[in-house]
């Protein structure tokens, strides 16, 4: 008699292959057999709470990732997208406290900090955010995203020069970047 755990594995990768391919609907429907087969099966609970996040079904993600968590609290990256769902329902300090769980988990962790950053910047918290945003750039120098999103609150705290260096970085490494285009006159 065949492993069952050999089973659901195959189905797992089933599932990721067709959550890779774009195959949603089918993608959720395995991963939820592979949890009622295995119910303690993490990568298929988070892989299901990324599908929620990627449908906009935040609040269902959030659920998931929470017990994704709560499965492995030692994993960085599920705070992080725990983080991502939190801020999408814009419970801000919910999603703050999550990227601070992963970077005390990972302190170079830079996408943790760069979306602590733009909570921050929701918050009308621009210093913060600049202080997060600089950080990241000093770990990951190449990180386009964190140049570009350091851009915004500069100009907020009237800082036109440096916004404007980091808006230009950002053009030159991600040239196809509109938002950048747009800020940068």
């Amino acid at each position: 008699m065949a492993d069952p755990s050999v089973a659901v594995e195959a189905m797992f990768e089933q599932a990721l292959a067709l959550h890779r391919e774009g195959q949603l609907a089918q993608a959720e429907a395995l991963y939820q057999k592979v949890r009622q087969l295995q119910p303690a099966h993490l990568d298929a609970l988070q892989l299901l709470g990324a599908l929620a996040f990627q449908t906009g079904r935040y609040d269902l993600a959030a659920e998931l990732l929470r017990q994704a968590v709560n499965m492995a609290p030692e994993a960085a990256n599920l705070h992080c997208n725990l983080g991502l769902a939190l801020q999408q329902l814009e419970q801000f300090p919910a999603a703050i406290a999550c990227y601070d769980s992963a970077l005390a988990l990972h302190p170079a962790f830079v996408e943790a900090l760069n979306n602590k950053g733009n909570v921050l910047r929701a918050l009308q918290r621009a210093e913060e955010a600049v202080a997060c945003f600089e950080r990241a750039l000093q770990m990951r120098p190449d990180f386009s995203a964190a140049s570009f999103n350091l851009g915004s609150p500069l100009l907020e705290l009237n800082r036109p020069e440096p916004a404007l260096a980091h808006f230009t970085r950002c053009l030159n490494d991600t040239p196809d970047r509109f938002e950048a285009h747009l800020q940068s006159g």
